[in-house]
């Protein structure tokens, strides 16, 4: 009993002596002023769909979304659409079309204008490639599987690029095909391409890249990829886009962001990261992109 109440004695004394060292300290948060934010990723033969809010202090709770607000389309300057507010968005009965620039004027009461354009790239050409499970084994002992992908390059133009993988499975339980398999792409042997970029350590959830190391060129891309688990029937589903540059380093950034904001009671929360935006007179993204898709089969039996 008698060591119990030390204890307690103790850690009551251990409390008033670091609470009577504790100061409050007031830190003035200048006010900001709020900004359109805009975000619109186009494709062809897709509609414009715009998010428009407004940026706010980071403990204010009022909301984002703005209902109120007069979006404008333009095609090579001249306007073709004004789209209209739904369930969040704003929408537009215009289909984009590769090659033309398309820019946007968003105006709302009490803010100032913003501003973008952009284009929607040609789409690349056709892609040819395979796969291979179990190609290394990681340092916890799990397979790691590789996919090569070749891509031809337009000599004429700086090119960028962003490929998404997914796995394409057979279940045996349901006997039916599945695209939802779970891959996340692994940071070792990386392609020199891909470590030019800088991006696998961040945990990307798509591939980003540009030409840089081999504009005009036939070029086969090396990404190594863990599954959740290896199945015996399974392909490879390949999403290859050219992306406008401003899409790129917008992306780019997207994805360090998202990284920092992981947290643990180790690391704590990462730096923050400075958003990459193409809108004047406000933040966000207007960028397009071009994409084709196909399916790779798997060359180890």
């Amino acid at each position: 009993m008698l060591k119990h109440s030390r204890i307690l004695v103790w850690t009551v004394g251990a409390v008033f002596l670091f609470s009577s060292c504790t100061k409050v300290i007031h830190i003035p948060i200048p006010e900001i002023e709020s900004k359109l934010v805009v975000n619109c990723f186009f494709t062809p033969d897709s509609i414009f769909t715009l998010y428009v809010g407004k940026s706010v202090p980071i403990f204010d709770d009022k909301p984002r979304v703005l209902e109120d607000a007069t979006v404008f389309l333009f095609q090579n300057d001249v306007c073709v659409d004004t789209l209209q507010y739904s369930e969040g968005l704003y929408l537009s009965t215009y289909r984009a079309t590769t090659q033309e620039k398309y820019s946007i004027k968003v105006q709302c009461p009490g803010l100032d204008t913003a501003y973008a354009e952009n284009s929607i790239p040609p789409a690349p050409e056709q892609i040819t490639g395979s796969f291979c499970d179990s190609v290394l084994w990681d340092e916890d002992g799990y397979p790691v599987s590789q996919a090569k992908i070749e891509i031809s390059d337009d000599p004429y133009q700086e090119n960028y690029y962003e490929i998404l993988l997914k796995i394409f499975y057979w279940d045996p339980y349901d006997s039916l095909w599945h695209n939802n398999g779970d891959m996340w792409y692994y940071s070792d042997n990386p392609d020199p391409v891909l470590e030019n970029e800088g991006l696998i350590p961040y945990d990307p959830s798509t591939i980003l890249f540009s030409d840089e190391l081999f504009n005009g060129t036939r070029y086969t891309l090396t990404i190594n990829y863990q599954q959740t688990e290896l199945r015996v029937k399974n392909n490879l589903i390949v999403c290859l886009r050219a992306v406008s540059k401003d899409y790129y380093q917008y992306k780019k950034q997207l994805i360090k962001h998202l990284y920092n904001q992981e947290s643990d009671i180790w690391d704590g929360t990462g730096n923050p990261v400075q958003m990459y935006t193409n809108i004047q007179g406000g933040y966000g993204i207007f960028a397009g992109y071009s994409e084709i898709r196909d399916t790779l089969f798997r060359s180890n039996k």
